[in-house]
C-alpha cells in the first residue's frame, strides 16, 4: 500500500490521512480527524476475508462524493452501501474508507461464514460412503466442537467492544415471522385477564404517564413521568426545554443519516414538525389540554410506535437489538 502520510482524505476534505498499523500486517491509513480507516482493495481482503457486495446508496448525498482518491489520485471516489453500513469507495482502485464499526461488520459476516462452513463440512464428512458401512450403521452428522466454534468465533483483542454485532439479529427470519404475532396473542390473552395484566401494570403506568409528558415535552414545558403513576409537569413553557428537544431530535437525524437508517430519519423529522407546531402554532391552553389528554391517547400511540419499531435499526447510539424483544410484549399488552 503506498504511504499516505499528508494525504487529503475524501471524507473530510482534510490531508489529515496518515499511515497505522492494523491487523494481520496490514498498513492502514487513518484519518486523525473523522477516524476512518483508508485501505486498498487488497488489504481489505486481507481483513475481511471476502469482496464485500456494494450497490448504491439509499439516502445519497453525504459529503465524499467523487472526492480525489488519496491512493490511485482519480476522482472516483463515491458513495456505496454494503450490508454492514456506508463507506467510501473508488471505483477506479478500488480502495475503501470506512468506519470501524463498518469494517468489524464485514468480519462479523465472515466469521458468520466461517460457522456455516463447519457445520457444511461436518454435514458432507458424514453423509459420505464409509468402507464399512455394511457392517456397521453411522451415527450421524458430526457437529462442530467447541474448539472449531472459537476459532471460528474469535475477535481479536484490540476490536471495539461497542461495535458488536447485533444480539438478536434483524435479519433473522425467525425473530422477524415468529416475535411479532407471538406477542399479538399472548398481549390479547394478558389484556383479557385482570391478573395476568397486573404483571405488565409496571410498564402501562409508564407508557400512560410517558404520554403525559411527551405533550409537555413538544409545548416546550419541563415535565417528569413517574412509573408509580405521577406525572410533574409546568404551566410556564421554557425555551431551554425547547431548544434541548431540537437538539436532541437533530442529533437523531444526523446519526441515522450517517449510517443509513431511513426510520430514524422519518422519526426525527416527525419529533421537529410536531415540536414547532405544539410550541409555535397552536396556542398555551389548547397544548395544555393535550397534555391532559396524552395519557390515554399514549397507551394507544406509544405502544403503536413500540410495535411498529420492532422492525427497523436505530443508529448505533441507540442500539436496541435486544430490548425491543422484551419491550413488544408489554407494547401489545397496551395497546389491546
Amino acid at each position: 500500500m503506498p504511504v499516505l502520510e499528508d494525504r487529503v482524505c475524501p471524507g473530510c476534505h482534510t490531508p489529515t490521512l496518515g499511515d497505522r498499523p492494523e491487523r494481520r500486517g496490514v498498513l492502514a491509513g487513518l484519518c486523525t480527524r473523522c477516524e476512518r480507516l483508508w485501505l486498498d482493495r487488497a488489504d481489505l481482503l486481507t481483513l475481511v476475508g471476502h469482496e464485500p457486495e456494494l450497490r448504491a446508496p439509499l439516502l445519497p448525498g453525504l459529503a465524499g462524493t467523487d472526492a480525489l482518491c488519496p491512493a490511485c489520485g482519480q476522482a472516483a471516489v463515491g458513495e456505496r452501501e454494503c450490508d454492514a453500513g456506508p463507506l467510501l469507495c473508488c471505483s477506479a482502485c478500488g480502495g475503501v474508507l470506512l468506519t470501524r464499526a463498518v469494517l468489524d461488520g464485514l468480519r462479523g459476516s465472515q466469521r458468520a461464514g466461517a460457522v456455516a462452513s463447519l457445520v457444511d463440512a461436518s454435514e458432507r464428512v458424514s453423509a459420505a460412503p464409509s468402507v464399512d458401512a455394511g457392517l456397521q450403521r453411522g451415527e450421524g452428522p458430526r457437529l462442530p466442537t467447541g474448539a472449531e466454534l472459537r476459532a471460528a468465533l474469535r475477535r481479536d483483542d484490540d476490536a471495539p467492544v461497542g461495535d458488536r454485532p447485533d444480539r438478536v439479529p434483524f435479519d433473522h427470519p425467525v425473530v422477524e415471522l415468529g416475535t411479532f404475532p407471538l406477542a399479538a396473542v399472548l398481549g390479547w390473552l394478558v389484556s383479557s385477564s385482570d391478573g395476568a395484566m397486573t404483571f405488565v401494570l409496571p410498564v402501562q403506568l409508564f407508557i400512560h404517564e410517558l404520554g403525559h409528558a411527551v405533550p409537555s415535552w413538544l409545548s416546550s414545558r419541563r415535565a417528569l413521568p413517574l412509573p408509580c403513576g405521577v406525572t410533574f409537569w409546568e404551566e410556564q413553557r421554557s425555551l431551554f426545554v425547547g431548544l434541548g428537544m431540537a437538539f436532541l431530535f437533530g442529533v437523531l437525524a444526523v446519526y441515522a443519516y450517517r449510517e443509513r437508517r431511513p426510520f430514524g430519519v422519518a422519526l426525527s423529522a416527525v419529533g421537529l414538525a410536531l415540536l414547532a407546531f405544539f410550541s409555535l402554532a397552536i396556542s398555551a391552553e389548547r397544548s395544555f389540554e393535550w397534555t391532559i389528554l396524552g395519557g390515554v391517547a399514549g397507551e394507544f400511540w406509544i405502544s403503536a410506535l413500540m410495535i411498529v419499531s420492532f422492525f427497523f435499526r436505530l443508529p448505533d447510539r441507540l442500539r436496541w437489538d435486544f430490548f425491543r424483544v422484551l419491550l413488544i410484549f408489554p407494547a401489545f399488552a397496551t395497546w389491546w
